[in-house]
């Protein structure tokens, strides 16, 4: 990477604001658009360039995806440097910073956010796509309770989807 990743670096269209946390290969930043500041999103950047086909392949899951509780992809560089991901942010708290709070779910807010997530499984899924890294950090819940699934980097096209869509 020729520079390093700060608040106000310029990426494409968006400035970074600050990190909103670090995976495997890539940190996420909050970011803003540089002519219209009320447009907010999540960039996902890669550490190391020879990761760039593994964010290629979680663009293309997100690219099929489209429901309201996954977070989807906005755009995407790979000729960057560092290479991209842009996506759909979405304010709020992870599953697991609501778990470690020290009141419990009622079983009707459990019920809310459950229902919710296995509904954007299942079109994941009705997709031929599977998420590959469910966990707590990977469900955001927003104030308002609205759920989205995120980080689709370990996510695969099933192998009987992807020969179809080949042959299609």
């Amino acid at each position: 990477m020729s520079e390093e990743l700060r608040a106000g670096l310029r990426l494409g269209e968006y400035a970074l604001e600050e990190p909103l946390g670090e995976g495997g290969f890539a940190t996420v930043w909050r970011v803003r658009h540089h002519l219209w500041p009320e447009r907010k999103a999540a960039v996902k950047v890669l550490r190391d360039k020879a990761c760039a086909q593994q964010l290629k392949a979680e663009a293309d899951c997100l690219a099929q995806l489209s429901h309201p509780g996954i977070a989807r992809a906005i755009g995407i560089d790979l000729d960057s440097d560092p290479p991209y991901l842009i996506i759909e942010l979405h304010e709020g708290q992870t599953l697991r910073q609501l778990l470690q709070e020290k009141t419990k779910l009622s079983p009707a807010r459990t019920f809310a956010i459950f229902s919710q997530l296995v509904a954007a499984l299942a079109h994941s899924h009705e997709k031929g796509i599977t998420h590959g890294d469910l966990k707590p950090e990977n469900v955001l819940i927003d104030s308002a309770g609205r759920v989205k699934l995120s980080d689709f980097g370990l996510g695969r096209i099933r192998a009987s989807e992807a020969s179809l869509m080949l042959s299609g």
